[in-house]
């Protein structure tokens, strides 16, 4: 999920010397708050698994796929699909 949460930033050239700001400064690009204090869970997930050796619950595992699904629906699928039917529309 880091990895991932670190290609989409790279890509939607968020500025940061670290995860923590990167993910402080997507919020240019996301509605809430909310939604920023969730991709900062896969830090600390990432950092109790990388330096204590400790597995994160399986549900939170679910949820963080089904977040990564939706942040990346929101970001590329949404503007994709919005311009074909922009698109569709001035064919008509």
């Amino acid at each position: 999920m880091r990895a991932l949460l670190e290609g989409v930033c790279e890509d939607k050239r968020v500025s940061g010397r670290d995860l923590r700001t990167k993910i402080d400064n997507l919020k240019l690009l996301l509605p809430n708050k909310n939604i920023i204090d969730a991709l900062h869970h896969f830090r600390f997930t990432g950092n109790e698994a990388v330096h204590k050796l400790k597995a994160p619950e399986i549900e939170d595992v679910r949820l963080a796929i089904e977040v990564m699904q939706d942040l990346l629906n929101y970001l590329y699928e949404l503007d994709y699909k919005a311009a074909r039917l922009a698109k569709s529309r001035k064919g008509s």
